[in-house]
């Protein structure tokens, strides 16, 4: 008996022995999920419902906005020219050329261009309407004194002949330079650019035509004209073909000189653009 009370005595010292030293935390139980009342998700939804609409509405008024200015895009295009064909002033003019200069990939080109810009201008207009009235002149005075010059009478034919095709030259180059200028405020379609192409090509064609044909009926003026330098006047008795009037002949003598004073305006515009090319690319080469 003793025995069996010292082991169950021991057991209990075992039992109380082996208890841990630290106190244990009972287990937590879970936690129930969180669940929102009814009138939360009401007004989460319309909440969620009114940032869609505004978001709907902005897109919307972007959408307008972008199709208002791609709008008014298009019509300033239709209803303005480009400055780079019709400048309004001189300093336009030196601002173009000065663009040309950089973007030019040679002389040549830098000189085409300038006179490109020139030509589209409205100191060419106004300069083309004043040489209108040459062609003109030389055809009244060329009709009125077709006969009275025997001495030389290809003079007055010289003044029909020349004043015809410059009158058809410079009425050429008007239209061309309208036509110029409307094609850079009107977007044709396909057909219309070809048909443009078509009509300049053959512009261009018969404007060099007509240039050849002037200058060597210019030539063939200054030799029939200083062949009878220093006429007489008046029809003399023992000579009646010995004479040339003098209206024909000193008409003819302006002509010529102005001629030659636009030949000589053409010479020094280009030899200063010439110039200023040269200054300008050394300057940056420096």
């Amino acid at each position: 008996m003793r025995r069996a009370t010292i082991i169950r005595k021991h057991r209990g010292r075992a039992r109380r022995t082996s208890a841990p030293l630290y106190p244990v935390t009972p287990a937590q139980p879970p936690r129930a999920p969180h669940r929102l009342s009814v009138p939360a998700i009401v007004e989460s939804l319309s909440t969620h419902r009114f940032i869609e609409q505004q978001r709907a509405r902005n897109a919307a008024k972007n959408l307008a906005l972008d199709e208002e200015r791609s709008l008014y895009k298009s019509s300033s295009r239709l209803t303005t020219p480009l400055p780079t064909d019709t400048p309004s002033s001189y300093g336009s003019l030196f601002s173009q050329i000065q663009e040309n200069s950089s973007d030019c990939e040679g002389l040549y080109d830098f000189i085409s261009r300038t006179y490109r810009v020139l030509y589209g201008s409205i100191l060419s207009t106004g300069i083309l309407l004043l040489l209108l009235a040459m062609p003109v002149s030389m055809l009244a005075v060329g009709s009125t004194y077709r006969s009275d010059c025997p001495l030389e009478p290809r003079v007055p034919i010289y003044l029909l002949v020349g004043g015809s095709f410059g009158l058809i030259k410079v009425f050429l180059m008007l239209w061309n330079q309208k036509k110029h200028s409307n094609d850079a405020c009107v977007d044709d379609d396909d057909d219309g650019e070809t048909d443009d192409a078509v009509v300049r090509r053959t512009t261009k064609f018969t404007e060099f035509i007509l240039s050849v044909f002037l200058s060597v009926w210019f030539i063939m003026g200054n030799l029939w004209f200083y062949k009878i330098w220093k006429p007489n006047f008046e029809q003399p008795l023992h000579e009646p073909s010995n004479w040339c009037h003098m209206t024909v002949f000193r008409y003819t003598f302006y002509h010529l000189v102005t001629c030659y004073g636009l030949i000589a305006l053409v010479v020094i515009t280009t030899s200063c653009f010439i110039i200023y090319y040269c200054c300008k690319n050394y300057h940056y080469l420096k």
